[in-house]
């Protein structure tokens, strides 16, 4: 099975959908929910 990871972020959220799996975290602000994206988008790529 192919293992396909998305990765958005929209204003204080940030969405990972893997397969049929979706995580939403809510942050309190903007710029945590960019620092998050940022992070999680370096880590997802080593994979």
């Amino acid at each position: 099975m192919y293992n396909q990871t998305i990765l958005e972020v929209s204003g204080t959220s940030v969405k990972l959908t893997r397969n049929k799996a979706t995580f939403i975290l809510y942050l309190s602000d903007d710029n945590e929910a960019l620092i998050l994206y940022d992070y999680m988008s370096r880590h997802i790529q080593g994979n």
